[in-house]
Parts: C-alpha cells; sequence; structure tokens
C-alpha cells in the first residue's frame, strides 16, 4: 500500500485547486483527520475499518461539513450528523461483480467500488448514486492488493464521460418530458 506524506498531500491539494478539482481524502484516525481539516478540507472520507471508531466519526462530523462513510465492514451503524454520506461497499478484492447487490445500493448515498473495471460504477452513476468511490492508479501490475481493483487514467477519462452523458440525458428528459 503507498501512503502520502504530508508534502504530498499539500502538493496534491495545490495541484487540485489549480485544475478545479475537488479532493478526497481518507482519514485514518484523529490525527489525520486533524492534519486534513487544517489543510482547509471541507470533505472527509471515513474508510470501512474505521466506520465504527465513534471516536473518529465524531470528530469528523463536528469539523467537517461532508463526511462520507464507506460502510463495507461495518455490522451496526447510525448516521451521525447531516452531512454524513454513506457508501455501499463489499470489502472484498476484488469484488466479483455479480456479488454488487444494486438493488440494496439504492439505500445508500453512493457506491465504493473494488469490482474489476467499472462496469459497476457506470450502473452505480445509471442507478443516480450521488457519490462512486473509485481508487487511483498509475498501472494495475504495481504492487499491493488496490491496484488491481484500482481505475487508471483512461478508466477514469470514460467513467466521467459516462456520468457527463448521463448528466446530460438527464437534463434532456427535464426539458422535454418534465421532471417525472
Amino acid at each position: 500500500s503507498v501512503e502520502l506524506s504530508d508534502y504530498d498531500h499539500a502538493f496534491i491539494m495545490e495541484k487540485c485547486r489549480q485544475y478545479e478539482i475537488k479532493p478526497l481524502f481518507t482519514a485514518f484516525d484523529v490525527k489525520r483527520a486533524v492534519f486534513l481539516h487544517n489543510l482547509g478540507m471541507d470533505i472527509v472520507k471515513i474508510a470501512s475499518p474505521d466506520a465504527d471508531n465513534t471516536v473518529l466519526r465524531q470528530y469528523c462530523t463536528d469539523v467537517f461539513p461532508t463526511v462520507i462513510i464507506s460502510t463495507g465492514m461495518t455490522m451496526n451503524f447510525t448516521r451521525i450528523g447531516g452531512g454524513t454520506r454513506l457508501l455501499y461497499c463489499i470489502s472484498k478484492y476484488p469484488t466479483p461483480y455479480e456479488e454488487v447487490d444494486f438493488d440494496k445500493m439504492r439505500l445508500f448515498d453512493g457506491f465504493s467500488d473494488h469490482t474489476l473495471g467499472i462496469k459497476a460504477s457506470k450502473r452505480a452513476i445509471d442507478l443516480g448514486m450521488g457519490y462512486v468511490e473509485r481508487h487511483y492508479t498509475l498501472g494495475k501490475w504495481l504492487p499491493g492488493k488496490d491496484h488491481m481493483v484500482s481505475s487508471t487514467p483512461d478508466e477514469f477519462e470514460e467513467l466521467v464521460k459516462h456520468r457527463n452523458y448521463v448528466e446530460k440525458c438527464k437534463l434532456y428528459k427535464i426539458r422535454w418530458i418534465g421532471d417525472t
């Protein structure tokens, strides 16, 4: 697994500002959440293994307007804070496409996708998920379990094009048919 240094976080934040991209980082503990808040983040993610950490969840909901929580490893969860967004997640690397319960997914605000390829992410977008999380990699051949289920720049480009197409279709539907 790859961990970013404090400098790396600040560098990525600056590049995101430069290119008008909204960055998202995961806080694995309160110390990291404090660091991200001090960086000026207004959104943070809590990973599935940490979703039951009530101290981390409470700190994040107190200081971040939006907290995204991946629910894959959480058994008993209550939503805290109005800015909390829950992601449907299966904590299996890789998750077989056939194991994704798209009906259950509709109960959540988004989808944390650990499947191979972007087919499941596209379907989540089609279902109207407000958030679709994919890990990012420069090469699926790199060591570590995340890289094989992560998306390359080309896959992200395809996913963004699909999202834009779906959004454009929704606008046409509203314009020509009315909001149903």
